[in-house]
């Protein structure tokens, strides 16, 4: 369904000149975004996860765990919408980042430190920036499976953030659980 989307204006252009097509890595260095992209990307997931979950969820926790993680997630959520008008597409985009909220929020509630929460930020908004640039989702009415380029709004997605919830679980399980002692 998705296909990697090839630069079509420059291409007639370039075969007439006898150019080929610039290697991706070339273009994206030429460019600056991979440098440019990876140290604002890291400084966002810094910046969101001190804010989301090292002030906001940890004030919630005050009232209650699940007000706290489903508190921070929804404020976390609705501060990345793009529009006031909410349609189908952005109820769906508003499921994954509340879910991915939720991911996040117990990660750090896991670990109690907010490393493997900028780590998982910084990683899946990279995804987004690359997903963005790569691919192309050609067929609209798949949307609401594969999500489109928002990465993040797609039941397909959703599947991947619980597995990668389920996997975090257990990959942060106590020591003693990890040696089979409990």
């Amino acid at each position: 369904p998705a296909v990697v989307r090839r630069d079509a204006a420059a291409q007639p252009e370039r075969r007439a000149a006898g150019q080929k097509r610039p290697h991706l890595v070339a273009r994206v260095v030429e460019d600056q975004a991979l440098p440019v992209g990876v140290v604002s990307l890291a400084l966002v997931g810094v910046l969101e996860e001190l804010i989301f979950r090292g002030f906001i969820l940890q004030q919630l926790m005050a009232c209650s765990r699940p007000l706290a993680i489903g508190g921070s997630s929804l404020a976390y959520a609705l501060v990345h919408l793009k529009t006031r008008a909410i349609e189908w597409p952005i109820a769906l985009e508003v499921t994954g980042l509340f879910l991915l909220g939720v991911l996040l929020a117990l990660s750090y509630m896991r670990t109690r430190q907010l490393y493997l929460a900028v780590g998982l930020h910084a990683v899946l908004a990279y995804g987004a920036l690359a997903n963005k640039v790569l691919v192309e989702f050609p067929n609209p009415a798949l949307s609401w499976f594969i999500g489109t380029n928002r990465l993040i709004n797609g039941v397909l997605s959703w599947i991947v953030l619980a597995a990668a919830g389920g996997a975090m679980w257990w990959f942060t399980r106590l020591p003693n659980v990890r040696r089979g002692l409990v």
